[in-house]
């Protein structure tokens, strides 16, 4: 067990341990986790001219290589490649675990005047093949029993930390609101239905309202989740479904109404996404979503969409349409990205409707992302543009121009009609409506785009 001054984080750590090798881990560390469900995430920084490969074990047995992503700037900008790697670690039983890391370097053909000296050594005598290896060790430890403010759905599909959870069958009912606890699902196949009622956190102390790690087939639908830096998590989480919900973080500054990491084929459809920092988030290969008739308002950044190296290769093939992009500081963010689809949305009164990082200014080129910004016929309705329809199509006669290599071809003269949402969403936003409209008038929020 736990004593009660333990530092519990979850399976995202974001502390760190760097090693004299280069590589920095970032989860597992040195800590407790209350998952069974980690990842081994890590940087290294290679030195140029090396050849390296890493691997790493755990509890002393051999599980196998880690692959690696270079992420380095243009050749003759920096010396270090800096490559990443992420592995899935298998599902862990209770207890303290060492997970080791293997770091075999690889100098060859080497002429410099004097040999490299230590750690390398010369793979034979006179040889100018040189090799250098290194072993880390950390340890962390799992306990899945019950923590404070902490509901579990488990994997058995028994409840726990709360009596306001109804079971049946493989729905999940929620029978009051709920207040100061966090929901973390550890079982597949399920619907948690809120039935209308509240998840309220505390605020910055909590990190999370609905944690989904590592799942398959979860349908989250009828909740108000307000009070968490991040409403709902997805997490290495594939074909689930967040419906007909209020994510509405009431003007807390640092939050995100839902974030998905590493999460592919999920659908975010039909929820009302206000007062956070960011309204939806998409990174690192969240790759094959839809985002679809979703209120997405009086938010810093509207929609976030984000890779993680400089080839915009991933978080690719996300469809976002018919939503009501509306009131945020920015409407779409991208940031190294692939392609991306985004039609048939109203961007209304956004101070920006899209920006990219590569706009940043910066000693170098930042590659700017390029997304599909019409579906070959129509595009999408947005309140500043300025053009005619002299064929009354309902189609503008000329593009809307975000940047050179991002344009809607086919913009549309009046917003897309939207069908409504269920009846016990509707007060909720037309009062939201009427405080953005009294209280808002732009209000301005600082943008955490590297959040």
């Amino acid at each position: 067990m736990l004593v009660a001054s333990t530092h519990i984080v979850e399976a995202d750590s974001t502390d760190s341990i760097r090693f004299s090798s280069g590589v920095t881990i970032y989860s597992p560390v040195n800590t407790t986790y209350n998952s069974r469900f980690l990842n081994l995430n890590l940087t290294f920084d290679q030195g140029a001219g090396l050849h390296s490969s890493l691997n790493y074990s755990i509890d002393g047995n051999y599980k196998g290589p880690i692959p690696l992503v270079a992420e380095n700037l243009p050749p003759g900008f920096h010396i270090i490649n800096k490559k990443t790697g992420l592995v899935t670690l298998p599902e862990l039983s209770e207890g303290l675990h060492c997970l080791t890391v293997n770091v075999l370097c690889g100098l060859y053909d080497y002429h410099g005047v004097n040999p490299p000296g230590a750690p390398f050594t010369p793979t034979s005598p006179g040889s100018t093949d040189y090799i250098a290896s290194w072993a880390h060790t950390i340890y962390f430890t799992i306990d899945t029993l019950f923590q404070e403010n902490m509901i579990y759905i488990r994997v058995d599909g028994s409840v726990e930390g709360t009596d306001k959870i109804q079971r049946d069958g493989n729905v999940y009912t929620l029978t009051d609101n709920i207040f100061e606890q966090k929901i973390v699902v550890e079982r597949d196949n399920i619907v948690i239905d809120g039935a209308n009622f509240t998840l309220q956190g505390r605020g910055l102390e909590d990190e999370k309202g609905i944690s989904v790690p590592y799942r398959n087939n979860v349908t989250i639908r009828n909740v108000k989740v307000t009070g968490y830096r991040n409403c709902i998590f997805l997490e290495n989480t594939a074909n689930s479904l967040i419906t007909n919900s209020i994510l509405d973080n009431e003007f807390l500054n640092i939050s995100v109404g839902v974030r998905l990491i590493s999460s592919h084929n999920n659908k975010v459809n039909e929820n009302v996404i206000t007062n956070n920092n960011i309204g939806i988030y998409l990174r690192s290969n969240s790759s094959s979503n839809s985002i679809f008739r979703n209120v997405i308002t009086a938010n810093g950044l509207g929609i976030h969409i984000a890779g993680d190296n400089l080839g915009l290769t991933d978080t690719v093939g996300n469809i976002i349409t018919e939503n009501n992009i509306t009131n945020n500081d920015l409407g779409v963010y991208t940031e190294y990205c692939g392609i991306n689809t985004i039609h048939h949305n109203n961007f209304i009164n956004n101070t920006e409707q899209w920006d990219d990082v590569g706009f940043t200014p910066w000693p170098i080129t930042l590659p700017i992302s390029i997304s599909i910004w019409d579906g070959g016929r129509e595009g999408n309705y947005w309140s500043d543009y300025n053009g005619t329809d002299s064929d009354g199509d309902g189609i503008g006669d000329t593009p809307y121009i975000l940047d050179e290599n991002n344009q809607d071809n086919c913009p549309l003269m009046k917003p897309v009609i939207i069908p409504e949402f269920p009846s016990w969403i509707i007060l909720p936003l037309f009062l939201t409506a009427t405080l953005v409209a009294i209280f808002y008038s732009k209000r301005l929020r600082m943008c955490l785009r590297h959040f």
